[in-house]
């Protein structure tokens, strides 16, 4: 069992960085366990749901803090911001700490343009596919496993791939370079591919999870490119860039992808929302 405390108290505020770009400020109770505050660390995940409670069911955000610290800022994106804690030999608190919020800014924005990929993910897929409107890892092949003696099941083939990419069918062309805010919008569930009621012990009342899925490890993060020229002609790209909440200043965002992947062969995510949109000052 970890030792590393949980979350205690999480509050936040919109905030506005020397950039310019709006972030959410999140502060929290010092964690108690010494293990903890040297050499441990917090990690920041995020729901679109403002009344999400599971942590497996959210995405990572670029950004962790070591142990030691109390307040973080990150983008700001309506829904629910998780918070965990590790201890310095990497074991995750029990709980944890989070808070629902509106992308709410001192600035009033009016839609642009977007992108949604859902239900239908037209796009290009590698090591994944659409099951029931949602996207998914695919399973390995059985010739890709490394050792069948360890294979802990047989009811899927070789695992899950440990990661995934999905490449939008289109991006968003805002006609002239403009100065605008950029969303992306991920939902998922984490499925446990190996879980079967049947073999499991005991009432199911006394399941602490019916899913499954407290020890899943998955996650999905949109990247893209950004270009002053029209992104239809020969355009000149800009690098990757993760997509989460920023203000850019370009004509268009293009070659989106979506990065799957997942931390355990036995967990695969169930992505039923993929979006980006971008707003400009009204």
């Amino acid at each position: 069992m970890s030792s590393a405390g949980p979350i205690r108290r999480t509050t936040c505020r919109t905030c506005r960085s020397p950039s310019s770009a709006a972030r959410r400020l999140l502060r929290w109770d010092l964690a108690a366990d010494l293990d903890v505050q040297f050499g441990g660390w917090v990690m920041f995940r995020h729901s679109p749901t403002m009344d999400a409670t599971l942590w497996p069911d959210s995405t990572s955000l670029a950004r962790a803090v070591v142990g030691d610290q109390t307040h973080v800022y990150l983008p700001l994106k309506p829904g629910t911001y998780f918070a965990r804690v590790y201890d310095a030999d990497g074991r995750a608190s029990l709980g944890v700490g989070y808070v629902s919020t509106k992308q709410a800014s001192v600035l009033a924005f009016a839609p642009l343009g977007d992108v949604e990929e859902a239900p239908t993910f037209s796009g290009v897929k590698s090591n994944c596919e659409v099951v029931d409107d949602g996207l998914m890892l695919t399973s390995e092949d059985f010739d890709s496993i490394p050792d069948v003696d360890a294979e802990p099941s047989w009811d899927v083939s070789g695992g899950v791939a440990a990661s995934g990419l999905y490449t939008f069918a289109a991006g968003i062309d805002l006609g002239s370079v403009t100065l605008a805010r950029v969303t992306s919008h991920l939902l998922l569930e984490a499925v446990n591919e190996f879980d079967f009621w049947d073999a499991r012990i005991g009432e199911i009342d006394s399941w602490p999870d019916i899913d499954g899925t407290l020890g899943a490890s998955v996650d999905a993060s949109i990247y893209g490119r950004l270009t002053d020229d029209d992104p239809a002609g020969s355009p000149s790209w800009g690098a990757f860039t993760r997509v989460d909440s920023a203000e850019i200043n370009a004509r268009g965002i293009g070659q989106l992808e979506c990065r799957l992947s997942t931390a355990d062969r036995a967990f695969n995510l169930w992505l039923t929302e993929l979006r980006v949109k971008a707003e400009e000052v009204a």
